[in-house]
């Protein structure tokens, strides 16, 4: 019998109905995020996500950096302190990986040199990274490089845990892959419960030297990303884990554990374990779209932009405070159009407009292009301070 056994929770368990309603509203939340707000507002929020996860994913390997400082380093300004460097340069690495899964799908379904693979090389092997942030020191203090991509040679201990040993990760992984891609009689809710349950079995097989943690996040941004394809990056999931990291490895112990007597599903591991840990992402990913679906509202988001423009020491042009409604519902306001709006010349509006584009708050591509909303990492500590930490709080 297969170790990763049970590979989903029986449907006939007792616990399912009571699972299968959580995944349920989290589906309805989620897409209720897409709802009063024009898709180029929203698809600036999710370019905002992408920098929350990696903040926090990387925070919970205790080397989160701030995502100003991560828009920072994409410009090439690094911190002089290299502790925070490195982080810096943790951050660069991890968003080429996460760029990868923004691009292209990822199809749990194919070889094993497939993404999951590709996701850890292009992480590993990033040049942003230093040297020293490919070596892995042992129990023992004994130092190991950390091959881009490979599967591990050696054999690893997760606190309690002992992971699978190096020569049967292939043949877990074909399971693995037999049992989690997504069939297209799939309904999203099923879709959603192996996204879960595929990155508790990915953390027990462990396949990689060192950032197995990382991967395996990504991999189920993925995996979400497929199942919700309108909502997916409107919220973390890195984050609510981060919030309750103690609770998440706790979870994801009791998953490991061997199979609790005759009552305890037919696999070698607890389906109960698996279904605590199933139902427990449910809720941490419940309460990122329920958070989100709170903030997002049409009247709060142009309440708190309005007092970020009379909040921040930074000159802001209060003509601002009269477009916001403009491109929250619109998107973008025609460049003919700005100086109505405004109740001004064309001239002065064309003037406010610069002033705004010089500040990063609107987008103008080109002359025949219309101005569009965009936010930077100040404004969104404020207006989403639950979301992204005050710069000065880490």
């Amino acid at each position: 019998m297969n170790e990763l056994t049970p590979f989903l929770p029986n449907p006939s368990s007792t616990r399912m109905p009571e699972l299968l309603k959580k995944l349920e509203s989290l589906h309805v939340s989620s897409q209720a995020l897409c709802e009063g707000l024009h898709p180029f507002v929203l698809n600036e929020v999710k370019k905002s996500i992408i920098l929350v996860n990696n903040y926090y994913s990387n925070f919970i390997e205790s080397e989160g950096t701030h995502p100003a400082d991560i828009v920072k380093a994409m410009q090439y300004e690094f911190s002089n302190n290299h502790d925070q460097q490195r982080k810096q340069r943790l951050a660069l690495a991890y968003r080429e990986a996460q760029l990868l899964i923004l691009e292209e799908p990822l199809e749990i379904d194919y070889a094993l040199d497939g993404k999951i693979k590709e996701l850890h090389q292009t992480f590993y092997g990033s040049d942003s990274l230093l040297d020293e942030q490919r070596v892995v020191t042992d129990k023992h203090s004994n130092q190991h490089r950390i091959e881009p991509g490979e599967f591990r040679a050696l054999n690893v201990e997760v606190g309690q845990h002992l992971a699978p040993p190096p020569e049967e990760i292939p043949r877990l992984f074909r399971e693995f892959f037999a049992h989690y891609h997504y069939d297209d009689k799939d309904l999203r809710i099923k879709q959603l419960l192996k996204a879960f349950a595929a990155h508790h079995r990915y953390m027990y097989i462990h396949p990689f030297l060192d950032g197995n943690g990382r991967t395996g996040r990504l991999m189920t941004d993925g995996m979400i990303k497929q199942a919700l394809p309108e909502s997916y990056g409107l919220w973390s999931l890195s984050r609510g884990l981060a919030r309750n990291n103690d609770r998440y490895k706790q979870f994801l112990a009791r998953a490991d554990q061997q199979r609790q007597g005759s009552s305890d599903g037919r696999g070698l591991l607890s389906e109960s374990g698996l279904i605590e840990f199933i139902g427990f992402m449910t809720d941490i990913a419940l309460d990122q779209a329920n958070y989100m679906k709170g903030v997002l509202k049409l009247n709060k988001l142009q309440k708190r932009l309005r007092d970020y423009i009379a909040y921040t020491e930074q000159p802001i042009p209060q003509e601002f405070e009269r477009m916001i409604p403009e491109f929250l519902i619109a998107g973008e306001i025609p460049k003919g159009e700005l100086h109505n709006i405004l109740g001004c010349s064309d001239r002065y509006a064309r003037k406010i407009a610069k002033e705004l584009k010089e500040l990063g708050l609107i987008q103008d591509e080109g002359k025949f292009s219309s101005y569009k909303m965009m936010f930077t990492s100040e404004m969104l500590s404020f207006v989403f301070p639950d979301l992204i930490p005050f710069k000065e709080m880490v």
